[in-house]
């Protein structure tokens, strides 16, 4: 694939613990001096802010000057009754209560805002990036069923690139079909010898280091303009 990863040192002036919206999601922000953008990573799953996988996604990210907001969006209750996945609707609209949180913080308003979702998550952040075209600029889609957002897809103006293993063969049916769909500056990266999980040594350094160079390239603040 010819990718070299590039993990640029990055001081960050804020690293804390924060809680956004009514119903006081927790998430942990880091931000740099001067970021390129700011990439929500918004977590759909059991696991939460520990997640390891969100967590290298985030460190990855940050080595690309870019602020990272990693998110759990699921009510106490809902962890403790082992609610493993949300609806992507309810998803959906927890996520655009979290783009209005950022939007309402005075040193963060005017920072570009990416999208990164794995599972049905990638579906939701789709649906945000259809509806919200002058606050999202750019969607990665890890693993993901952006096929899930299938009607949603032409509507994005967001630049959106989806990952997926080769070996993962059904995801990758579900991200060609969604390709085909999206009308906006789109990608789709097959990472060689990856399978569901990308559990497979270096495949999820390949993927982060890929979803952190579209990032750095595509957070314009002019997704709203088209391509």
């Amino acid at each position: 694939m010819g990718l070299t990863l590039l993990h640029k040192p990055t001081s960050a002036i804020k690293h804390e613990e924060v809680c956004i919206g009514a119903n006081a999601w927790p998430a942990t922000l880091v931000i740099s001096a001067h970021p390129r953008g700011i990439i929500v990573i918004a977590d759909n799953y059991a696991g939460g802010l520990d997640d390891p996988r969100n967590v290298f996604f985030s460190k990855v990210l940050q080595s690309y000057g870019l602020g990272t907001l990693m998110c759990n969006l699921r009510t106490a209750q809902e962890t403790h009754d082992g609610h493993k996945e949300l609806e992507i609707q309810l998803y959906v609209a927890r996520l655009i209560d979290v783009l209005t949180w950022l939007e309402n913080q005075q040193e963060l308003a005017e920072i570009p805002i990416g999208l990164l979702g794995t599972g049905t998550g990638a579906a939701a952040t789709l649906i945000v990036a259809a509806h919200e075209t002058e606050r999202v600029d750019a969607v990665v889609s890890h693993a993901g069923r952006p096929d899930l957002a299938q009607a949603y897809l032409p509507l994005v103006r967001a630049s959106t690139l989806l990952i997926v293993g080769s070996q993962d063969h059904k995801m990758l049916e579900f991200n060609r079909t969604a390709l085909n769909s999206l009308l906006c500056k789109k990608r789709l990266d097959i990472i060689p010898k990856a399978s569901h999980q990308f559990n497979e040594p270096g495949t999820l350094d390949v993927a982060a280091g890929l979803a952190g160079h579209w990032f750095e390239q595509h957070l314009t603040g002019n997704s709203a303009q088209g391509y």
